[in-house]
């Protein structure tokens, strides 16, 4: 989404990594996730703060829950905005604009017309009608998350699976094992569902994520309803990637 939006964007996907890569490159802005393993997103950020590395820029905090304990916690270790799962595009676009022009003190070039909206808006639209439809996921929304590219769409989807097939026997084990690292797995997943439309799936991952965090219930009935959904998008995008894999297959 911010590299066609002509950011120049870094990913980094630990706490020591991103540490690293603040202190050897200027950036404008940091998308932090405030849900992490190992050091979690307000260590990162309250070591940022601080010497040696004083990093100065905003920094926005991505979280799946906006809570005032949340928010309280964020605002205590340095950050300045926050942005909840799933991802707004929009919203996203506004606050990264609105945050870098504070923090380099001058205008960036003007944010598109009212005409160039409203024709995104008709392309999106007809990318709606013509996007691949897979039970537990909303088209709609997905198409707007990713800017109506249904070709990006199935190269996720393919990653979803490879990365989740066993999932749901993991976290079963974890739970036994280790409920923490169960959390971070669930969180993880929970936000790629998210970003791919699969609302369904997202909120009963949440609903797990959250009795994982707190550790004071019983998780056999949400980890079933975890299971069983997570299975069933899987059934669902694995029929649409054969699909396409016939049709690539026969022009």
């Amino acid at each position: 989404i911010l590299v066609r939006e002509g950011a120049q964007v870094i990913l980094r996907e630990s706490g020591e990594d991103a540490l690293r890569t603040v202190s050897e490159n200027s950036v404008d802005i940091i998308l932090m996730d405030i849900h992490m393993p190992g050091m979690d997103g307000l260590e990162i950020t309250r070591r940022m703060r601080t010497e040696p590395y004083g990093i100065t820029v905003p920094i926005i905090a991505l979280t799946a829950g906006v809570s005032e304990i949340e928010q309280h916690a964020a605002l205590g270790v340095g950050m300045n905005d926050f942005l909840a799962k799933p991802i707004d595009p929009p919203k996203l676009i506004r606050m990264v604009w609105t945050w870098v022009e504070q923090s380099r003190g001058k205008p960036l070039p003007p944010m598109p017309s009212a005409e160039v909206d409203e024709l995104a808006h008709e392309v999106l639209q007809k990318s709606v009608q013509e996007w691949p439809e897979i039970a537990g996921i909303d088209a709609e929304l997905v198409s707007l998350i990713l800017d109506g590219d249904s070709e990006f769409f199935i190269e996720l989807l393919e990653v979803f699976v490879n990365e989740h097939l066993h999932t749901a026997s993991k976290v079963k084990a974890l739970i036994a094992d280790d409920q923490k690292a169960a959390f971070y797995l669930v969180h993880s997943l929970r936000g790629q569902a998210a970003n791919l439309g699969a609302t369904s799936l997202a909120e009963v991952a949440g609903n797990l994520e959250d009795i994982l965090r707190e550790s004071i219930k019983n998780p056999n009935e949400a980890y079933n309803a975890f299971e069983q959904s997570l299975g069933n998008l899987i059934i669902g995008i694995n029929s649409q990637l054969s699909r396409v894999s016939n049709d690539s297959a026969n022009p």
